[in-house]
């Protein structure tokens, strides 16, 4: 079932039709918060069972939340929606209280179609991408840059 990003965070109610042909409403409670590709259940509104048609089993019901297309709202309402949201999990300002945040480097994320990065790549040659040292490095884990002693 796919729903709306609000309906993820602020709860949901709708009609849906059973396999009998009966309108079932569904609801979230206030609250509860359904992330992408969540798997919920109906109990007793699935398939019936096999020796028992009046027996039912398991509705089972996969979400995927759709997101709002960039720029749907106005910044001022950005900032509005922001404080009402949980905060960012790394704040810039607190990173590296031993680092001069002069040291930082600025980067912006850029749109990319992964099918069209991948033919580009096979066309280069370089159709493996990283190797498993830059992986690694690139993922937070492994050991860092060292220089090596003669």
């Amino acid at each position: 079932m796919e729903i709306e990003l609000s309906e993820a965070l602020c709860g949901l109610k709708r009609i849906i039709r059973t396999l009998d042909d009966r309108q079932l409403v569904i609801s979230t409670h206030a609250g509860d918060v359904i992330k992408h590709g969540d798997v919920k259940v109906v109990l007793n509104e699935g398939m019936p069972h096999h020796k028992n048609p009046f027996d039912k089993g398991r509705l089972i019901i996969n979400f995927k939340v759709r997101f709002p297309v960039s720029h749907f709202l106005p910044e001022p309402k950005l900032e509005q929606l922001s404080k009402l949201l949980p905060p960012p999990s790394q704040d810039p300002e607190k990173m590296d209280t031993e680092q001069d945040p002069e040291d930082y480097l600025e980067a912006e994320l850029e749109d990319i179609d992964p099918e069209t990065e991948n033919r580009r790549r096979r066309m280069s040659g370089h159709g493996g991408g990283y190797s498993d040292r830059t992986r690694i490095r690139m993922e937070g884990g492994g050991p860092g840059v060292s220089c090596q002693t003669q």
